[in-house]
């Protein structure tokens, strides 16, 4: 199981990798605190600007040198049938660890917040996850030559929706991470919520979870709004659902 995770590393290079990842984190985490806001600012203090943007490509640069730290030890691995999946195991397991130092980071000060800025790890989460396929997709073109299957370029027509039959295995895992990172957060959300909030049917949220519609499809643009919105869905469309929609 270890092996498909992650190739098959000398003892001495996973060490060397943990304490890269080690040094990153202390690198990262006073310029990530050092966007908490206090809760309460008095009235003769000025309230400091919202940042999200920069927040969001904090995280986005955190994650890729997370993932360079790593990726740059598989070199002999790269003639491997499993390269490929081992680069997006990794995109997986960083995005994983930065949800949980966002969360540590938000509970470290009770009485500051990095929500201040308008946007939770949800939101975070998807532009991370964005930025870690394209950072290995280049990764792979570079070492192997050629790029990862989600990223390929796709010779649909451009009006089209589907995606390349090669692409949807991993597109499928990346928004099945996200469908899971939204409903921990609101595990009374159903499905049939999202979709009813989004205005797409289960069919359309069938399709695009498995893969086969592309981001920026009409479906897919309406999911990700949803899922990355920080928003219970029972709570955005205040028409109500009727029985037996699906």
């Amino acid at each position: 199981m270890e092996h498909f995770q992650r190739p098959p590393l000398a003892p001495l290079v996973a060490d060397e990798i943990s304490e890269l990842m080690d040094q990153i984190d202390k690198r990262y985490w006073p310029l990530i605190i050092a966007f908490r806001v206090a809760k309460f600012i008095p009235p003769d203090i000025p309230v400091p600007r919202q940042r999200p943007h920069q927040l969001i490509e904090l995280f986005k640069s955190y994650a890729i040198e997370l993932f360079v730290a790593e990726a740059s030890h598989y070199g002999t691995f790269r003639s491997d049938r499993l390269y490929v999946t081992w680069l997006s195991n990794l995109n997986n397991r960083i995005a994983v660890h930065l949800q949980k130092v966002f969360q540590q980071l938000e509970d470290g000060n009770p009485n500051a917040t990095l929500l201040f800025h308008g946007v939770n790890y949800l939101r975070i989460d998807a532009d991370v996850r964005e930025a870690m396929l394209r950072t290995a997709n280049d990764y792979s073109l570079l070492n192997t030559g050629a790029a990862l299957p989600s990223l390929q370029v796709s010779e649909d027509k451009p009006d089209s929706a589907t995606v390349p039959r090669d692409a949807v295995t991993q597109l499928a895992s990346v928004r099945k991470s996200m469908r899971d990172t939204y409903r921990a957060a609101f595990p009374s959300a159903g499905i049939l919520d999202i979709c009813w909030s989004a205005e797409q049917h289960y069919r359309e949220w069938a399709r695009w979870l498995k893969g086969e519609l592309k981001n920026d499809s009409k479906p897919g643009r309406a999911f990700r709004k949803v899922l990355t919105g920080g928003q219970d869905a029972r709570t955005i469309r205040k028409l109500q659902r009727p029985k037996g929609w699906k």
